[in-house]
């Protein structure tokens, strides 16, 4: 399980947030995952999946990103 805290204001320290590009998440964060989830949808995620560890995941339409969501790990 996880706590998330999905919120559309949340912006990284360089930056990137509601609004950036896919191409921003990326030169941000090299080490993001992305995947195409359906028509013009993406994600993006980093960080471990191990309890304690937080894991940020950028939603994206037309490679455009929506939504940002920052979840800590529990169990």
């Amino acid at each position: 399980g996880a706590i998330a805290d999905r919120v559309a204001v949340v912006i990284t320290t360089g930056g990137t947030g509601v609004g950036s590009t896919q191409s921003e998440v990326k030169a941000e964060f090299p080490q993001a995952d992305c995947e195409k989830i359906g028509g013009r949808k993406q994600i993006c995620m980093m960080g471990d999946f191990n309890p304690g560890e937080a894991v940020t995941t950028f939603r994206l339409t037309r490679k455009v990103v929506t939504e940002v969501e920052v979840a800590r790990v529990i169990d």
